[in-house]
C-alpha cells in the first residue's frame, strides 16, 4: 500500500496522559524527572472506506508530537494502531517518555511553596491541520505510588489539563513558531519539617544565645561585641548553607527575608552593646531596658511569622483538598460510566443467544 498523504485538513488530537513514575525533584536546577504515556487519538477520514487489515498505519498522516520542556532528548517508546468506532476511523498512539523537564519554580514562598511541574506536549503540525484537546472519554491518570521524592514533597493527586497561550511576540506583535500546544500539571507541595527543625529552630538557637551576651558585665563592652560578631556571622554563614538548595534568583524567598530579619535584629543587639559605651549613668538599668525591649520585639516578630505561615499553610491544604475532591469525582464518575457501558455492552452481546 502507498504512502496516503494527509491532506489540509482541520485534524482534532484528543490527548490522554497516564503519569507512570515521578522521580527527584532538583529545586536548584528547575527540573525534574518524570515518566509518562500519552496516548493521542484522531479520526482518520483518509482511511474509512478501506478494510482495517488493509491499512498500513506506518504510512499514515501523524501529528508528530514531542515534548518542549524537556532538557535532553528524553526516551521514546510508541506504537499504533487503528480502531473502527462505528462508521468513523480513528488512529491511536501511544508514546512512553521518560527523561528530565524544565520547569521555573516560583519560589516567593520557600519553604511553604506549592509547584506546578508541567509537561507541555505539542505537534509539528500547523495549526491550521492540528487541534490538541483533553480526551473526553477518559480522565488523566497520576501514579503516585512510585514517587520518588516523597521525602521533601507532596504529590497531589490530581492533573490538570489546559491549552497554554500563544506564543505572541511582544515586540513585532505575531505569533511566533505557532504550533498547537496542549499542558498536563501535577503539583506538589514542599515538606515542612526538615525545614523548621534544621533551619528555622537553628536560627532562633541563635537567635536565644545572642541574649546571652547580656549577661556580660555591661562594662565589658568588647567582649559583648566579640560574642555577637561571632553570631551574627554564624547567622550569614548558614543563610549562605541554604541558598545551596535553591536556584540563583533575583528575589527574596519568604526563608531568606526570615533569616535576613534574625541577621538584622543580631546586628541591632550589636549596636546596642556599642552604643552602651556612650552611656554615662544608670547602665544597668537602661542594659535591662534594651534587652528587655529586643526580647519583646523578638517574641512578637515570631508569633506574627508563625500566624503568617499557619494561615497560609491552611489556606493551602483547603485549597489542595477541594482540587482533589474535585478530582476523585470526576475519576469515580468516569469509572462508573465505563462499567454502566461494559454492562450495556455485554447485555447486547448476549441478547441474540436468548
Amino acid at each position: 500500500m502507498g504512502k496516503v498523504k494527509g491532506e489540509a485538513i482541520q485534524r482534532t488530537i484528543f490527548i490522554h496522559v497516564n503519569v507512570v513514575r515521578v522521580g527527584l525533584i532538583n529545586t536548584a536546577d528547575q527540573c525534574f524527572d518524570i515518566e509518562f504515556v500519552i496516548r493521542a487519538r484522531w479520526r482518520e477520514p483518509t482511511i474509512e472506506k478501506l478494510k482495517l487489515e488493509a491499512i498500513d498505519v506506518q504510512k499514515m498522516w501523524n501529528p508528530e508530537i514531542f515534548i518542549e520542556n524537556a532538557v535532553e532528548e528524553p526516551k521514546v517508546t510508541k506504537s499504533l494502531m487503528v480502531e473502527r468506532i462505528g462508521s468513523e476511523t480513528h488512529v491511536v498512539e501511544f508514546k512512553k517518555f521518560r527523561g528530565s523537564f524544565t520547569e521555573v519554580m516560583e519560589l516567593d514562598d520557600f519553604p511553604f511553596d506549592e509547584q506546578e511541574l508541567s509537561i507541555i506536549i505539542k505537534s509539528d503540525s500547523p495549526m491550521k491541520e492540528t487541534t490538541l484537546t483533553e480526551d473526553p472519554n477518559d480522565i488523566p491518570r497520576l501514579n503516585r505510588t512510585r514517587f520518588r521524592d516523597q521525602q521533601e514533597f507532596y504529590l497531589q493527586k490530581h492533573i490538570v489539563c489546559s491549552i497554554p497561550p500563544l506564543n505572541v511576540d511582544p515586540l513585532l506583535g505575531f505569533v511566533k513558531q505557532a504550533r498547537p500546544s496542549f499542558k498536563a500539571t501535577i503539583r506538589i507541595s514542599r515538606l515542612i519539617p526538615f525545614y523548621i527543625w534544621n533551619v528555622f529552630a537553628l536560627v532562633n538557637l541563635l537567635l536565644l544565645l545572642s541574649f546571652s551576651t547580656f549577661a556580660i558585665e555591661v562594662t565589658s563592652i568588647p567582649n559583648r561585641q566579640q560574642a555577637s560578631f561571632v553570631l551574627v556571622l554564624t547567622s550569614v554563614t548558614l543563610l549562605h548553607m541554604v541558598k545551596v538548595h535553591v536556584p540563583s534568583i533575583s528575589y527574596f524567598t519568604c526563608l531568606d527575608k526570615y533569616m535576613l530579619s534574625i541577621s538584622v535584629l543580631l546586628v541591632l543587639m550589636t549596636i546596642w552593646h556599642a552604643c552602651m559605651t556612650r552611656v554615662k549613668r544608670f547602665k544597668t538599668t537602661v542594659d535591662d531596658c534594651g534587652c528587655l525591649g529586643l526580647a519583646v520585639f523578638c517574641v512578637t516578630f515570631n508569633v506574627c511569622f508563625v500566624f503568617w505561615v499557619w494561615s497560609y499553610v491552611s489556606k493551602q491544604r483547603v485549597e489542595k483538598k477541594k482540587l482533589e475532591e474535585d478530582y476523585e469525582k470526576r475519576l469515580s464518575a468516569k469509572l462508573k460510566e465505563l462499567e454502566e457501558a461494559s454492562k450495556t455492552k455485554v447485555r447486547r452481546s448476549e441478547a441474540p443467544n436468548a
